[in-house]
C-alpha cells in the first residue's frame, strides 16, 4: 500500500498534469486511417465486442451526435460503455494506494486538469449540441407532421436523443481521468491487470468523442481552436470552441454566451437586453463588456442610495415603470454587476437585507 509520494513523485505531478493539459486542449486532426485501426482493437480488446463495427468520423460533436441517432434507428441499439471500463481501473488503484495518495494525485492532476477539460469545455458542448440539435430536430417534425403526431414522435425522440448524453467515451476530454490513472500507471508502477487494455484505452485520448455501440461507432474530430483565459473559456472576438464544420462555442470568463454578445461591438448593444436575462452569469458579462456608465446611461439610471461600492439605483424597464437594481463590486474579479430587488427596496441597507434573507443589518459591507 502506497501511504505517501517520495519527493520525486511529487514532482512528478506537474509533469503529468501539463502533459495531459495539452492533450485536452489538442486542436490537431486526427489520422483516421490510424485511428479506425486503433478503434478496432479497442472494441475488440477491452469492450470485447467480436463485431468490427462501422466506424464513420464526423467534424464535431452535433455532426456525430446526429449520426449517432440515425445509425442508432438503423441498428437499434444502446450500450453504456464508459462506466464498465472506467470501474475496473479505479478499484485496482484503489486498492493498492492510500487514500491520502489518492486525494493528492486527485486534487493536483486530475481536479486541475478536469476543472479545465471538463465543464469548461465538455459541458458546454453538450448544452449546445441540446438545444441547436432539437431545435432542428423540432423544425423538421413541425413541418412534416400533424400536431398530435408531433407529440408522440418528440416524447419518443426525446427519450433517445437524451439518453446519449452518458453512452460516449470522453476522449480527449476525459484527460483529466487519464492524467490521474497515467500518473499511478507510470509513476507509482501500478500495472495493472489487463495492461494491454489500458494502453488501448489511453489511445481513444487522441479521438475526439467517440459514440460506441456494438455495430456502429461514430467519432469526432477535435475542436480545431479552444481559446482561454485563466483556465476558462473566453474569447472576446470570436468563439470559444470551434470545430471545422462550423459547429461553436462562444464564452466570456467562462460563461456560455450568445454569439451575437460575443460579435457585436460594445457601443452598439442596448443594456435593455439586461432586463430580459434571467441567468445572473450573463448578466454579469453583459455590464462587464458594455460598462456600468452606459447600462446607467441606456436605462436611465438614478442613483436614489449609496454605501461603500454599493448603490442603489432606479431603473426603467419600460411601461413607465422605475424598479429597484443593486449596484455592486465583485471584489474577486473587481467588475460591477446589477442585481433586481423587491420593489419595496428604497435603501442599500434594505436591498441588502433582502438579497441575503434576513432583516438583520450588516455589521460591514461586503
Amino acid at each position: 500500500m502506497i501511504d505517501k509520494l517520495s519527493p520525486e513523485q511529487e514532482k512528478e505531478l506537474s509533469v503529468y498534469r501539463d502533459k495531459w493539459l495539452a492533450v485536452g486542449l489538442a486542436t490537431d486532426r486526427i489520422d483516421r486511417k490510424k485511428a479506425k485501426q486503433e478503434f478496432i482493437l479497442f472494441n475488440k480488446l477491452v469492450l470485447q465486442n467480436n463485431t468490427i463495427p462501422i466506424v464513420v468520423f464526423m467534424d464535431s460533436p452535433k455532426t456525430a451526435w446526429l449520426a449517432t441517432l440515425l445509425l442508432y434507428q438503423f441498428f437499434k441499439l444502446n450500450k453504456n460503455i464508459e462506466s464498465q471500463v472506467k470501474s475496473q481501473v479505479k478499484s485496482q488503484v484503489k486498492s493498492q494506494i492510500g487514500s491520502q495518495v489518492w486525494s493528492q494525485i486527485g486534487s493536483q492532476v486530475g481536479s486541475q486538469i478536469g476543472s479545465q477539460i471538463g465543464p469548461q469545455v465538455r459541458s458546454q458542448i453538450g448544452s449546445q449540441i441540446g438545444s441547436q440539435v432539437w431545435s432542428q430536430i423540432g423544425s423538421q417534425i413541425g413541418s412534416q407532421v400533424r400536431s398530435q403526431v408531433k407529440s408522440q414522435v418528440r416524447s419518443q425522440i426525446e427519450s433517445q436523443v437524451w439518453s446519449f448524453v452518458h453512452p460516449y467515451l470522453g476522449g480527449h476530454f476525459d484527460s483529466g481521468y487519464f492524467g490521474f490513472y497515467d500518473f499511478c500507471n507510470k509513476v507509482l508502477k501500478i500495472t495493472f491487470k489487463k495492461q494491454q487494455n489500458w494502453d488501448r484505452y489511453l489511445k481513444t485520448s487522441q479521438f475526439g468523442l467517440i459514440y460506441s455501440f456494438p455495430e456502429f461507432a461514430v467519432i469526432s474530430e477535435k475542436p480545431t481552436q479552444i481559446k482561454m483565459k485563466n483556465t476558462v473559456l473566453h474569447n472576446e472576438t470570436g468563439a470559444s470552441v470551434l470545430y471545422a464544420d462550423g459547429f461553436s462555442v462562444y464564452s466570456l470568463n467562462g460563461v456560455r454566451v450568445s454569439r451575437e454578445l460575443v460579435e457585436t461591438p460594445a457601443e452598439k448593444i442596448d443594456a435593455n437586453i439586461l432586463l430580459k436575462e434571467q441567468n445572473a452569469e450573463v448578466r454579469r458579462e453583459i455590464v462587464r463588456k458594455i460598462g456600468i456608465e452606459k447600462v446607467c446611461r441606456d436605462l436611465k439610471a438614478k442613483c436614489v442610495d449609496r454605501q461603500g461600492n454599493y448603490e442603489l439605483l432606479m431603473l426603467n424597464i419600460g411601461d413607465n415603470r422605475m424598479r429597484p437594481y443593486l449596484k455592486m463590486l465583485n471584489p474577486s474579479i473587481g467588475t460591477y454587476h446589477i442585481e433586481g430587488v423587491e420593489p419595496s427596496c428604497l435603501t442599500v441597507e434594505k436591498a441588502l437585507n433582502w438579497r441575503n434573507g434576513t432583516t438583520e443589518k450588516p455589521a460591514v459591507l461586503t
